[in-house]
């Protein structure tokens, strides 16, 4: 089971890039907040269409979802605004840098395990580990066909 966590530790994201989005707001957690009390309100209340529990929610919700969007044209305009800015003043090196942090992959994880660094080697050393502790051969097969997938992502 170590090999298998290690392995997961190094190859697969925990987060995916920019999972953590620095335009959220306090506003926005509240005005979530809101529309999530609203909807359990109206459920409550046996899912009215109309009445002050159904505007409510409705305003609530609206009222949530026009400010995430305006949050996230903010956060495009900013990054666009970044590169423009970086052009503009002719520094390539902050214009590149700001463009692979907004748009290229990082892959930083060492691709050796258990001293293997061959895709098939490594799915292959994956497969009889599991052969050795597990007794359903099919568990074997999806669990072969499963990192084949993981390592054909790459």
């Amino acid at each position: 089971m170590g090999l298998l966590n290690h392995s997961a530790e190094l190859h697969v994201p925990a987060r995916y890039k920019n999972y953590y989005k620095f335009w959220w707001s306090q506003e926005l957690s509240c005005l979530k907040d809101n529309a999530i009390k609203s909807n359990n309100n109206w459920k409550n209340a046996g899912q009215p269409r109309t009445g002050p529990i159904a505007d409510k929610r409705h305003a609530d919700k609206h009222k949530y979802k026009r400010m995430l969007i305006k949050e996230r044209r903010a956060e495009t305009q900013c990054y666009t605004n970044d590169l423009h800015d970086a052009l503009i003043s002719k520094s390539g090196v902050s214009f590149w840098k700001c463009w692979k942090a907004k748009f290229e992959k990082q892959n930083k994880a060492s691709r050796l395990i258990d001293g293997l660094t061959d895709d098939t080697q490594i799915a292959e050393a994956f497969a009889k580990y599991f052969q050795t502790t597990c007794t359903s051969s099919k568990m074997v097969r999806v669990t072969v066909f499963v990192l084949r997938l993981v390592i054909d992502r790459r």
